[in-house]
């Protein structure tokens, strides 16, 4: 008995200090860190400090997190964020913001190729990227392969010309 006490013992010590060893993801959202399971309270302190705004997402429990921009008299998106239960379930910060034509018709055809495999049920992938570089090309990549069918988002620069980018689909 006296054995099997100090087994359940050992047991439940190591599965708790691994439990504590697995740390909580955390993003960055403007300058504001943020990490899953944080309270609602905390997390809106964090952002109030850096006067973001806060935009509520209609029957829901999300919202928008936003910074006024004072060169464009506009607000910028930064992230969005999630709460269960009033803990943070999800946030998303944003890497990218801009408004011209070609980058909102790249993106849009992005949703629409995978949405095709998701329609397909071609959901589970390999994530791949590569990167060309010298002295007169710059190139940089990234391939999601699912199933017979691949997209790849590709960015490159030749010389002193503007960058170009690309985004394909491929089937084998």
């Amino acid at each position: 008995m006296r054995n099997v006490l100090i087994g359940l013992f050992l047991i439940l010590s190591v599965g708790l200090s691994m439990a504590n060893a697995q740390k909580a993801e955390q993003i960055s959202i403007g300058t504001a860190m943020v990490q899953i399971g944080m309270s609602k309270d905390k997390v809106f302190s964090e952002l109030a400090q850096r006067n973001y705004v806060l935009g509520k997402i209609e029957g829901k429990e999300e919202w928008a997190v936003s910074e006024k921009n004072d060169q464009t008299n506009l607000y910028d998106v930064l992230g969005m964020i999630a709460f269960t239960n009033g803990r943070l379930s999800w946030a998303s910060r944003s890497l990218v913001e801009v408004t011209d034509p070609g980058t909102a018709k790249l993106v849009r055809n992005l949703y629409f190729l995978v949405k095709s495999f998701e329609d397909s049920q071609n959901v589970t992938c390999k994530i791949e990227s590569d990167s060309h570089e010298g002295p007169e090309f710059d190139g940089k990549g990234i391939s999601i392969h699912c199933g017979k069918r691949t997209i790849k988002a590709y960015v490159s620069k030749f010389k002193e010309q503007e960058p170009q980018a690309s985004l394909d689909e491929t089937i084998k």
